[in-house]
């Protein structure tokens, strides 16, 4: 299933008001969640259970590494002052089977602006049914006036988030801290920790109406980063209103430097958004471009998130990578809708179909497959060391069949 760090993450972003939508890394990670998508390659069982109000407990069983393993996890939220405690039964909609999005119905008709002239204008009319339908996640143009992180009026109430998952058997710890400074700024801190080794990775971020930045940094190779990311609203027609209409570009970048190899990595991206006809079908296409390596990939679809979480993403979705060195190419293709996932990779004839499906009020089955006109090398993930480098066991006479696939039930005890 969906990472449940994840979840926890993007639902204290709506409680804050933080739109991860218009950052740098969403536009780079979002063919993650229609193309690069991972499918089980066993059969796992997992039961989860909630021991307190803020503490959680799951264990899994898997028959391809014939390990009994679990987590516990804490989590604490404090959003303006109140703490909110989460539910587990609410995993039940991390698949985003229900689109919670309302269409708009526009009825076009030729009026004449001016009978004198004989000038005929385009209307459209939207009744009010129709309009009390739609919702600020509709239209991000639209915000609200009493909830938004660029509202200064109203006096700051700082928010916080404390999440840790411990794993066994193999002793591994990872959490998130998430403190807001200001309306505008939080400080995100990662951490991945073994008996012998301690991870982390600290990013301040900051956001106004038309601009957000990171500044990074991470500990393994003493990496220094920054990220910016440009919108600029482009102005509707005027036969149309806007919150029928509404047009976007966004420019960014990215700079990386490593202090202990003096590796540099940089990258550009631009991204066009319009929200278009009848339906307000959302259309996208991003260009990302790296000068070091020469890759350039661009994508183009139509994307839609569901109350603005990018777990829950809807659409139709193809990707072009171009090396410029290499001349190498490739097409991808991916569709998302209702729990149901397909991906297809031309140049490797590779297709991965998953589905994701709530049985129960209890219980979650993910399946899937992954076929592929070549057969590859088997590379199995089986421990950590003692030293907290993981061990891979890679038998390179071992080939994997054409086809792969699996099948996940998840048990949410209530």
């Amino acid at each position: 299933m969906v990472s449940f760090m994840n979840k926890i993450i993007n639902d204290f972003n709506q409680e804050i008001g933080w739109d991860e939508e218009t950052t740098y890394p969403y536009i780079v990670n979002i063919r993650k969640a229609l193309i690069d998508f991972k499918i089980p390659s066993s059969f796992n069982i997992q039961l989860s259970s909630q021991t307190s109000p803020s503490t959680y407990s799951s264990m899994k069983l898997s028959n391809h590494s014939q390990l009994l393993s679990g987590s516990i996890s804490y989590i604490y939220q404090n959003v303006h002052g109140n703490e909110l405690y989460y539910s587990l039964s609410s995993i039940a909609n991390l698949n985003g089977e229900k689109n919670e999005n309302h269409r708009v119905n526009v009825e076009k008709s030729d009026i004449p602006s001016n009978i004198s002239s004989g000038k005929v204008r385009n209307i459209y009319s939207v009744s009010e049914d129709e309009l009390a339908n739609v919702t600020k996640a509709d239209f991000p143009c639209q915000t609200d006036e009493n909830n938004n992180n660029y509202n200064h009026k109203e006096p700051f109430q700082s928010s916080c988030l404390y999440y840790g998952q411990m794993y066994f058997p193999y002793s591994i710890l990872e959490g998130i801290h998430i403190k807001t400074l200001s309306n505008n700024s939080r400080i995100q801190t990662k951490i991945w920790s073994t008996k012998t080794n301690f991870l982390f990775t600290t990013y301040y971020q900051y956001k106004n109406k038309h601009r957000t930045y990171e500044l990074c940094y991470s500990s393994p190779e003493s990496l220094i980063g920054y990220r910016t990311l440009y919108t600029f609203p482009l102005m509707p027609s005027p036969d149309m209103p806007s919150i029928l209409h509404y047009d976007e570009i966004s420019l960014g970048g990215e700079l990386w430097l490593g202090f202990k190899n003096l590796i540099p990595n940089c990258s550009l991206s631009l991204r066009y958004k319009t929200r278009t006809g009848k339906r307000n079908r959302p259309l996208n296409f991003t260009i990302s471009f790296n000068p070091l390596l020469g890759h350039l990939s661009s994508t183009f679809g139509l994307i839609n998130l569901v109350n603005k979480d990018p777990i829950k993403t809807l659409g139709v979705f193809s990707k072009y990578d171009f090396n410029v060195y290499s001349l190498e190419s490739n097409i991808s293709l991916g569709l998302s809708c209702k729990g149901l996932k397909l991906s297809a990779d031309l140049q490797n004839q590779r297709l991965k179909l998953l589905l994701n499906k709530k049985l129960t009020d209890d219980l979650l089955v993910k399946g899937g497959f992954e076929i592929s006109s070549s057969p590859s090398i088997h590379i199995k993930k089986d421990a950590v060391s003692n030293n907290g480098s993981v061990v891979y066991n890679t038998n390179s006479g071992l080939e994997l069949a054409p086809l792969t696939f699996g099948i996940e039930l998840q048990y949410v005890a209530s």
